[in-house]
């Protein structure tokens, strides 16, 4: 899966959990976990409807690349291998990239 066309300029939208700051929602697999991230807030909310095992949870705006890159390095000290675009169950394939490649990219910019 190809990386969505201004990923990096477009504002994410990870799942924090309101009751405990820093706190945000990832999903393993065998070999790797996953940060969630979508590219508008319809997405975040779509998912949080479908799951009800992320209840609590809300979507937070990350506009800035301060923001974007504090979300990756959390989500790493959560253990995150990957960063997991626009995932719905059920839904199409979502884009993956591995964090390191995610934080360059995003110092480039």
């Amino acid at each position: 899966m190809s990386i969505p066309g201004g990923w990096l300029q477009s504002s994410w939208y990870g799942l924090e959990d309101p009751a405990a700051p820093g706190e945000h929602l990832t999903v393993s697999t065998l070999e790797r976990r996953y940060a969630l991230t979508w590219l508008n807030a319809s997405g975040a909310q779509l998912f949080l409807d479908k799951t009800p095992a992320a209840g609590g949870m809300r979507p937070a705006r990350l506009e800035t690349v301060a923001l974007k890159e504090s979300y990756l390095r959390a989500v790493q000290l959560l253990g995150a291998t990957d960063l997991l675009m626009n995932y719905q169950p059920g839904g199409q394939p979502a884009m993956a990239i591995p964090l390191p490649e995610a934080l360059r990219l995003l110092s480039l910019h």
